[in-house]
């Protein structure tokens, strides 16, 4: 309208620099913020409550991407943070929020996705349950993936390839900890093609200090490698199970003498090679396990299939209740492992197929193949391609697992767009002072054959 006033425009040079506020955090963690014209600023850096000076880095017209410079106002939720590192590792950027700030934060960034591309209703929206906690927020981790310059070890920056040499970890368990600096001490003249390495301390009632393992990730897999390396392995033996892991091509199966038990309840344990997926924080997985058991339970379950099911983390605690079921699984050395755990504990009526789950779960269905209940655990980018034959085989419900909340939005719309009603999501706090966070969604599909779940 002629005679308005205008407000002012937002810079359209990535070099020029302005004040916001913080509001919220975004999924991916960036904060959120308007420019003086209105438009939305992604924040990296940004906690929130903090007034800010930044820098943009990208303008993309409807909004902009940019980074902090300095802090002009902290929130008052900000507290000093344990790591002398934090501003340079970047591997937890909630470490400078209280506990109280960072499980609000987490819970706005899951419901954003639940909002925005789940598009739940408001009724659905109540289903959601406060996050979850357990245990503390350091020292957590039994797993560490270190990337190697010259002998040394650290991390990269969050969203780069910036490496910062790391000393000891805070999230990491004290034993962890332990086999670092172990492991450190013994790297000198390792060879250049080395990349990285895993670390980890499972929780071993057998193993006094837990049973450790470190896998070495190469670029080159070759005999000239291989002897490269006999320098390196060589004074790592005595640490613990030491595997050379190619970061292209195959690995070479791990032997099953090599493989390690990890506790995930009090009375059942699960087999990991060196170099399978294992939760990081035990104490969250255990809830987690008792909340895929408690919802079971509610569908009179006595079946299952578990896809993604990894080393069996859902499906031998299944067993031990009674029930049985399928784990399926695209890593063949974990379903061996699983097999293996199972029959070592006396864990009848389980069936264990290795291959890539959507295409087993579409022969499972082709052959006329149903369970009360299937449990999706999938990797980060989701379940998607085999969410359709997902519903065909269960007959109660379906429980859907997720470290990544805008997949897992993607994942629920696409069920509940199929007539799943949804019962209920638990966000578990799997990962303190970090964006990163567990979810747990519990849906019925008996509308489509079988019987209701009891809410």
């Amino acid at each position: 309208m002629r005679g308005a006033p205008r407000r002012a425009a937002a810079p359209r040079s990535a070099a020029e620099r302005w004040t916001l506020v913080i509001s919220d955090l975004v999924p991916g963690g960036d904060g959120l913020g308007r420019l003086p014209d209105g438009r939305i600023a992604f924040v990296r850096g940004g906690l929130p409550g903090d007034s800010v000076e930044i820098e943009v880095e990208a303008d993309k017209g409807s909004h902009v991407f940019a980074r902090v410079i300095s802090l002009v106002t902290p929130s008052p939720d900000r507290v000093e943070a344990p790591c002398p590192i934090v501003d340079q590792c970047g591997g937890c950027p909630l470490m400078k929020l209280s506990a109280e700030a960072q499980a609000r934060a987490k819970e706005s960034m899951l419901r954003q996705s639940l909002t925005r591309l789940a598009r739940l209703s408001e009724a659905e929206l109540r289903l959601v349950r406060p996050l979850h906690s357990v245990g503390g927020a350091l020292g957590y981790r039994n797993r560490l993936r270190m990337q190697h310059r010259s002998g040394h070890l650290g991390f990269f920056r969050e969203k780069s390839h910036d490496w910062v040499r790391v000393h000891d970890c805070k999230i990491a368990s004290s034993e962890l900890n332990d086999l670092l600096r172990a492991t450190r001490e013994r790297l000198s003249g390792a060879p250049s093609f080395l990349e990285a390495v895993e670390l980890r301390v499972l929780a071993d009632r057998d193993t006094p200090g837990g049973a450790r393992a470190v896998s070495l990730l190469v670029k080159e897999d070759s005999r000239e490698a291989e002897k490269a390396l006999a320098q390196t392995v060589g004074p790592l033996e005595g640490l613990g199970v030491v595997r050379v892991v190619p970061l292209r091509g195959r690995a070479r199966p791990a032997h099953p003498e090599t493989f390690q038990k990890l506790w995930v309840e009090p009375e059942t344990y699960v087999l990991l090679a060196p170099f399978a997926f294992n939760q990081v924080n035990l104490a969250v997985n255990e809830r987690l396990i008792e909340l895929v058991l408690e919802r079971a339970r509610a569908a009179n379950a006595e079946t299952f299939f578990d896809l993604y099911g990894g080393a069996g983390n859902f499906t031998l605690p299944l067993l031990r209740r009674g029930l049985s079921g399928t784990l399926v699984e695209v890593q063949a050395e974990s379903v061996e492992a699983a097999r293996r755990a199972a029959e070592a504990q006396g864990l009848r009526g389980g069936e264990f197929v290795p291959g890539d789950v959507p295409i087993v779960a579409k022969q499972l269905l082709s052959s006329g193949r149903s369970a009360d209940v299937v449990i999706l655990d999938p990797p980060r980018k989701g379940a998607l391609p085999a969410l359709q034959a997902a519903l065909g085989l269960a007959k109660k419900a379906i429980l859907l697992v997720s470290c990544d909340p805008p997949t897992f939005a993607r994942d629920l719309r696409f069920l509940l767009d199929r007539g799943a009603r949804l019962l209920d999501v638990t966000p578990l706090d799997m990962f303190p002072q970090t964006h990163h966070l567990e979810v747990l969604a519990c849906l019925d599909v008996s509308s489509s054959g079988g019987g209701t779940i009891e809410e």
